[in-house]
This record gives C-alpha cells, sequence and structure tokens, in this order.
C-alpha cells in the first residue's frame, strides 16, 4: 500500500477550493486544511503525524495574500524549516518569481500533476530530517561537552557521556582523574574507555527495552580498569539521555569510587576502635592517679603528663615497639598489614612515653593512609654515628585513584580532619592532625618528621631520633 504524505494547505479563494483539494486527496495526500495562518503555529513539527510540507495558494480564503503568507511562514521560527509549495493559478513570471523569493522551496501552476510534487516534497522531508539530525548532533557536542560539560566538572563524581553508538564524547575532571585520562582525550583513549564501559551500557540499553529498572537507570557495581593500570572498585550508574522532542541522543554513567568510601569507613572503624582503647587507658590512669577512687581527679592530662615527664629518657627500641604493638591490635583494622624491621636492636635518647607516643602516631598515621588490606611497615635502622637511628614508618594502600583536587571528602579521607580557614586556600597543603603531634614531640628532641609520596599509593615517614650511649646498670 501507497504511504500517504500529510500535507496542510491553506483554504484557497473561491472557485479552486472546489477543485485543489480533491485533487491532491487523489493523488497520495492527507490534506490538513487551514483557514487562517495561526492555526499553521499548532504544528508540532517533531510530531510524526504532524503535517510535512505546507501548501500555500497565491490567494486565501480569507482574503489575504500567498506571497506574505510564505513570507510570514520562513520567518516564524516554529514552522520556518518546513517545505513550502506555492501554488499559483497564473502562468505569468513575476508570480513564480515572487513565490521564490519569499522561500517557496516549489512553485507549480494549477493544473499540476500532483504526483510529481509529492516526489519533491518527499525528498525534501528526507533532507530535512536529515538536516535536523545533523543540527541535533552538532548541539549535542557543541553545546553539551562545552557549557555542560565545564558545569558538570563541579561535581566530584565521575561522569562520562557517551553517543548512541557507546563512543566517549566527554568526560568531566573528576571521571578524567578516575581514569587517568589526559588533559586531552586522544582517540586511543576514547577507544580504551569504550571497551571498558560497553558491557554496562548495552546492558543498560538492553534493560530499557525490557521496561527493567525505574527512571530509565541502571546501578551497577564493578572493578573499573584505569588507562594507566590498575583497577578500583565503582559504583556506576547509567542513564538514558534524551532530547525535548524525546529522541535519544546517548547514556551518561556517573562513576563513585567506592575503594575511596571504603577507606573512610576504615577511617572510621579506626576511630570507634581508638575511643574505646582511650576510655580503657584512661580507666587505668583513674586507676594509677587515685588507687582509692575516693576523690575527683583536677585535670588527669596534666597530672599524667607530669608524671610522664620524670621519666630517664633511655627508651628500648624493641621492647616498646613490641608493647606499642600489642596496645594497636585492638585498634587497627585487622585487614591491615603491620610488618616490623628492627636492623639493630639498642636504646634511644628518648623518654619511654614520648618514643611510645611517637611511633604510636607515625604507625596510626600509616595504617590510616594504607586503608583496607592496605600494609604498613615499621623499619629501625642501625644508628648513624652524629645523625641518630633513622626510623622509617611506610604504606601502601590499594586504593589507586588519586584524590580529586581541592575537594573536602577527598582531605577528610587523607586525614585532614580540621575544618578549612577562611583565610586559607582549600588546595593549601596541611599537616594532618596526628602527624602534627608527631612533630611536636619530634621537636623536643631537635629532630623532624620528614613525610614524602615517591609514587601514587605510597606514603613514607622518616624521624632520626638520638641514640642512648649511656644507661641505668649499663656502661
Amino acid at each position: 500500500m501507497e504511504e500517504v504524505f500529510h500535507l496542510a494547505i491553506f483554504r484557497p479563494f473561491a472557485p479552486h477550493d472546489e477543485s485543489l483539494e480533491p485533487l491532491f486527496q487523489r493523488h497520495g495526500f492527507r490534506l490538513t486544511v487551514y483557514d487562517h495562518f495561526d492555526q499553521a503555529l499548532e504544528i508540532e513539527t517533531s510530531d510524526p503525524h504532524a503535517p510535512k510540507a505546507i501548501a500555500v495558494p497565491l490567494r486565501l480564503a480569507d482574503g489575504s495574500s500567498g506571497i506574505s503568507t510564505c513570507l510570514k511562514l520562513r520567518s516564524t521560527p516554529e514552522v520556518g524549516d518546513l517545505p513550502v509549495v506555492g501554488i499559483s493559478f497564473s502562468p505569468e513570471r513575476p508570480v513564480i518569481q515572487a513565490f521564490y523569493e519569499v522561500g517557496a522551496d516549489r512553485v507549480v501552476v494549477f493544473p499540476f500533476e500532483p504526483e510529481l510534487v509529492r516526489f519533491e516534497l518527499e525528498a525534501l522531508s528526507l533532507r530535512l530530517k536529515s538536516y535536523r539530525e545533523q543540527l541535533r548532533t552538532s548541539r549535542e557536542q557543541s553545546g553539551l561537552s562545552k557549557s555542560v560539560m565545564t558545569a558538570f566538572n563541579l561535581f566530584r563524581e565521575g561522569l562520562l557521556l557517551f553517543n548512541t553508538n557507546y563512543e566517549l564524547s566527554s568526560a568531566n575532571s573528576s571521571a578524567r582523574t578516575m581514569l587517568s585520562i589526559g588533559s586531552e582525550l586522544s582517540e586511543r583513549d576514547a577507544n580504551q574507555i569504550e571497551k571498558i564501559f560497553r558491557q554496562l551500557l548495552v546492558e543498560h540499553v538492553k534493560r530499557q527495552a525490557a521496561g527493567i529498572g525505574e527512571h530509565a537507570e541502571s546501578h551497577f557495581e564493578t572493578h573499573v580498569a584505569r588507562l594507566s593500570g590498575g583497577s578500583f572498585r565503582s559504583s556506576v550508574r547509567v542513564r538514558s539521555l534524551h532530547a525535548l522532542d524525546g529522541h535519544f541522543f546517548g547514556l551518561a554513567a556517573a562513576l563513585t569510587d567506592l575503594s575511596e568510601l571504603e577507606q573512610l569507613a576504615a577511617v572510621l572503624d579506626q576511630a570507634q576502635r581508638t575511643r574505646s582503647f582511650a576510655l580503657l587507658a584512661g580507666a587505668a590512669s583513674v586507676r594509677l592517679l587515685d588507687p582509692s577512687h575516693q576523690q575527683m581527679i583536677v585535670s588527669p592530662i596534666n597530672k599524667l603528663s607530669e608524671i610522664l615527664s620524670q621519666e630517664e629518657r633511655s627508651a628500648p627500641i624493641e621492647s616498646l615497639l613490641a608493647t606499642l604493638l600489642e596496645f594497636l591490635d585492638v585498634v587497627i583494622n585487622p585487614s591491615v598489614s603491620v610488618k616490623v624491621d628492627v636492623r639493630e636492636p639498642g636504646r634511644v635518647a628518648l623518654t619511654p612515653p614520648d618514643f611510645f607516643q611517637l611511633l604510636g602516631h607515625l604507625i596510626l598515621h600509616a595504617v590510616q593512609f594504607a586503608g583496607k588490606a592496605g600494609e604498613a611497615k615499621v623499619e629501625v635502622l642501625p644508628n648513624a654515628p652524629g645523625e641518630g637511628i633513622p626510623i622509617m614508618v611506610s604504606a601502601k594502600s590499594t586504593k589507586i585513584t588519586p584524590p580529586i583536587p581541592s575537594d573536602y571528602l577527598s582531605r577528610l579521607i587523607e586525614g585532614d580532619l580540621a575544618p578549612n580557614p577562611h583565610n586559607k586556600r582549600l588546595d593549601e597543603p596541611r599537616i594532618a592532625t596526628g602527624l602534627r603531634a608527631a612533630q611536636t614531640l619530634a621537636e623536643k628532641y631537635r629532630t623532624t618528621v620528614e613525610y614524602r609520596m615517591p609514587e601514587p599509593g605510597v606514603m613514607k615517614l622518616r624521624v632520626k631520633v638520638p641514640a642512648c650511649y649511656r644507661h641505668k646498670g649499663r656502661t
């Protein structure tokens, strides 16, 4: 069965109205007849059932000019790109020329061959459809990737945009950080990203076609590969993208680094363990300060500090480190591996409480950096005369994605728990609370805590403490 072409036509001035409409209807046209111009403004060009072209007689039933009506059509955005055929009932060249000058795509003189007109209008409609598709794609690639993606760069969640062929078109700054995409998206990088996410995108499209899921969104938890190597656990939310006219033009994938959240969860868990340990230590301190438990202890921390300051500046390395680790065993997450390597037994010229606290702060900071399933290591190197005993505390994290620059949550995960002062920039480096306490202890002995990250996911701390050459009971 031959397809019917939907044509809108302004009612012509009598007596032509009685012959023009039947002529079109007999040759594969479905007509929508307008009596005045405002009716044409109701055409929804995105509606597949709307008229695909408009026919304008030289003179309309309301007495208005077809030339001026054609001009108004071309200057009206709502219908300005629809094909227009002008119908003249006179073969005079100035009339035909006038129609073309105001924007008519085709001018016919009555009587005419309607089938030839339909062929031409169908060709024009196909070209218009192709033009609209190109325009839509252009808007998506320029407008979406530039202005909207600039706004999306403010989000800490990684965002990737793909076209209908699952090809990567844009990535915001957080996604670039997570996936190690360079500042310029190369064709090679785009192809790799497509391979990483293609299976998820295809699965999402299948789910939507089957009517599975709410709000055109699919959720996945998977390991996502980075272009620089390695992978991280991520929550991936995929959503279909549609234009205002309902046209499907691509897919968006939002990434949440679950390894980052797991590391933060480990920090919070360690804080809960530390709280229990602190209360236990406090209870033991009360027993020390008031064995009878009959009086209120005022300023207990100051009293403890006073007692501890009376200790001799001589601390055994091996036994005190072993005792410290026994205490920290109730604090450190069991998934974190802590290794110890004492190259040369000896003593340091620090009071045992200071040495205990100094090493405790360094180890706990390393454990926090290592995160879930990470590794921390303590190395006590041989004494270097004139320099002291180097103590190295290192950590290796299983989290391979770098922190998001200038981000509060990333700072919290890295151990910076202090609120950002108004007189400092967010990206200004600040020392973590535990390391600041360790540094205060080190300064009492004219030394300092050195901090560096030789590579992503690896942290090293070093402090050189003075060796103790004399001790009670020894010569």
